[in-house]
């Protein structure tokens, strides 16, 4: 009998140092994600009748685990031990989930319409779907008069959507959505490397005004400006009536813009190309569509208040700093961006757990 005690005394003891090692595996990884480079580790922390201790390893230790971190953490309670071993990668950041998304606000009035396809599977007409053409905000969101759209509304802000006049959501309405950290889309360091990596203008082809001086573009009427895959700085770009910008056929392009773009009537870029291979980040403060224009790619704009009350048509993402639409411009989310990654959120996520004998 007392074997038997002594038995299940031990198998208790030893139960509950396995989640005081958890605990400590939990304590390390609010350390590793709120305080970056953090591995100095834990040692004999208490914890209800026991203590854990953790171990982290990361590049310092291994090169080879890279942003990769390893938390080892031994708990002990009347001396019976038990070791758990996770591993922590840097969360990804995936910017493009929404059709639209605002960091201050959104207003929605009047016949505006959103929709999703998917380029990867094939053309627009061939992919379209009535959802997924999500919006978002960490501010509020108005929706207002016979506009329609085909998928989520989701606001950072208790009580920030306001849908009056008709309005159609497709899909589900929250207002306890997680914020989307606009300081994470674009930084300094961004515009730095694209200064000194610029293929602007040796990588541009075709009839167009590009000064080296000012690093404003412009593209001249009814003309087509190629541009070879790479990144390109510029300052402004203004687009004539009826002009096109277009990435070469199979080309990637990222384009860094200090001052503001302008698309004059029936001026299109990337027309009929995949979102993905287009990606414009602006630091200016305008972004100007005029009738009858079309945008085919993702736009990252933390200034610039988007304003439209045109025909004009968008396929892609866009985030910006406010979002007003008016008087039927029509948006097309391209699901083939949900997965696209850029950098991390800053915080480690657990990706492997293991006992260790």
């Amino acid at each position: 009998s007392k074997t038997e005690m002594d038995l299940a005394f031990n198998q208790v003891n030893l139960n509950r140092s396995f989640y005081v090692a958890e605990a400590g595996v939990q304590h390390a990884h609010s350390l590793a994600s709120s305080t970056p480079g953090w591995n100095a580790g834990l040692v004999s922390i208490s914890f209800g009748d026991g203590e854990y201790s953790v171990v982290v390893r990361d590049s310092s230790v291994n090169p080879s685990l890279a942003d990769s971190v390893v938390l080892v953490s031994q708990g002990e309670v009347n001396g019976a031990r038990a070791t758990i071993e996770a591993t922590l990668v840097p969360e990804p950041f995936y910017p493009f989930r929404y059709g639209l998304y605002a960091d201050d606000s959104v207003k929605i009035a009047n016949s505006v319409s959103t929709d999703s396809y998917n380029s990867d599977s094939g053309s627009y007409a061939a992919t379209r779907t009535d959802s997924y053409g999500s919006v978002g905000s960490n501010g509020t969101i108005t929706l207002e008069n016979n506009m329609t759209i085909s998928g989520d509304v989701t606001s950072a802000t208790a009580g920030g959507i306001t849908i009056t006049g008709g309005g159609t959501v497709l899909g589900d309405t929250t207002s306890t959505a997680p914020e989307l950290d606009f300081s994470n889309l674009v930084n300094q360091d961004d515009f730095d490397y694209a200064q000194t990596v610029s293929s602007a203008p040796l990588g541009m082809s075709g009839t167009y005004s590009y000064q080296v001086s000012t690093k404003n573009l412009k593209v001249t009427k009814d003309k087509t400006v190629v541009l070879e895959s790479g990144i390109y700085l510029f300052n402004d770009i203004t687009m004539a009536l009826n002009s096109q910008l277009v990435p070469a056929p199979g080309a990637k392009v990222q384009i860094y813009m200090t001052g503001n773009l302008t698309m004059r009537n029936k001026a299109m870029i990337n027309h009929n190309g995949k979102p993905a291979n287009l990606e414009l980040y602006s630091m200016g403060s305008k972004f100007i569509m005029e009738q009858s224009t079309e945008f085919t790619g993702v736009v990252v704009a933390p200034k610039v208040n988007f304003s439209l009350n045109q025909y004009v048509d968008f396929y892609g993402a866009l985030l910006s700093n406010t979002i007003d639409l008016q008087n039927n411009p029509r948006f097309h989310y391209d699901r083939s961006l949900f997965n696209v990654k850029r950098g991390s959120t800053g915080r480690m996520i657990r990706v492997a757990w293991r006992e260790l004998e």
